[in-house]
């Protein structure tokens, strides 16, 4: 085992400073000058030129590297162009509104499609699996933003069941459990809207792998014996697509948790999705690489994480 993590720890930073060097490299290759807008337009061309020379402006481009690489070692992700802050506690600031949000959807639309994915497998063939199928296709051709449009207006405007924005109400003096209902209603229409694509991947997902595991032998031989499809599906079915749904979980696991663009703008959620729109917006290169790298290192946590829950699973992977 201690091999086998050794063997994953390499390769993750190989594959971390490869992507320090894409991140790095594409940011630095945009038009435009980040560092104008810190700088006072009224000031004569020389003192410019002598505040970009501190800024580091002019320097080479592998120099700039290597002075980002070292901050890095030392905790330092760069300072925010946009917010005048330290991207690293912009970054920490957020991500736990969007770990909330993230967190949430993430596990209402994973087992609710674990769970859907399992009962399609026994209504196979029959008219209501044909029919959740389509509406399935219908709704994974759909693209996130409407869906947020109208549920904001049917949910918030029309029938006033959900806030439509921000995370609390404003001017909110609540706390206790008030405040965390509060949060809750807020949270509902975004995570929602989140959760639709991983509800219906995660349900297509497990249908298939369950309608294979279903044609093997020792299926056939729990049916035999006088087990019902139900029982043997749940006790016999599920345990054995277990890697699959890891694999589609940890696949999208980090989709959640560094935040959705689209669906935090729109609903004005205070997280890292919302965050990086407006580095971009304001073309904050410091905090948008920040972000880049943030989400990349979270990807490799989850891919091994992900490699080690293979292993204490299925013993015959390490080898």
């Amino acid at each position: 085992m201690a091999e086998f993590i050794m063997k994953r720890v390499r390769s993750a930073l190989i594959i971390l400073l490869g992507i320090t060097l894409g991140v790095f490299f594409l940011i630095q290759m945009q038009p435009g000058n980040p560092y104008a807008y810190m700088i006072d337009p009224n000031l004569s061309k020389e003192m410019t030129v002598e505040m970009f020379k501190k800024l580091g402006y002019y320097d080479p481009i592998y120099i700039k590297y290597f002075k980002w690489i070292l901050n890095l070692l030392h905790g330092n992700m760069g300072y925010s162009i946009r917010f005048g802050g330290s991207v690293s506690d912009l970054i920490l600031e957020k991500i736990g509104n969007t770990a909330i949000l993230g967190g949430f959807s993430f596990i209402v639309s994973s087992f609710c499609g674990i769970f859907l994915g399992i009962t399609l497998t026994n209504r196979h063939g029959l008219k209501v699996d044909y029919l959740i199928e389509g509406i399935s296709f219908i709704l994974i051709s759909i693209p996130t933003f409407f869906y947020a449009l109208v549920f904001i207006k049917l949910f918030s405007l029309n029938y006033r069941l959900f806030p439509s924005s921000g995370m609390i109400s404003l001017g909110s003096n609540k706390a206790g459990l008030v405040y965390f209902w509060d949060i809750a209603q807020h949270m509902i229409l975004p995570g929602l809207v989140l959760g639709i694509g991983q509800f219906i991947i995660v349900t297509k997902y497990t249908k298939i792998n369950m309608m294979e595991i279903m044609k093997k032998e020792y299926m056939k031989a729990a049916r035999m014996k006088g087990l019902s499809r139900n029982k043997v599906v749940f006790r016999h079915g599920l345990k054995n697509i277990i890697l699959p749904i890891i694999t589609v979980l940890s696949l999208q696991l980090p989709i959640f948790l560094s935040g959705s663009l689209i669906t935090e703008t729109i609903f004005v959620w205070p997280g890292i999705g919302r965050l990086n729109y407006e580095a971009v917006i304001n073309k904050d290169y410091p905090l948008i690489m920040g972000i880049l790298l943030f989400t990349a290192i979270l990807i490799l946590v989850t891919n091994f994480i992900t490699d080690i829950l293979y292993v204490v699973i299925d013993k015959r992977i390490e080898y």
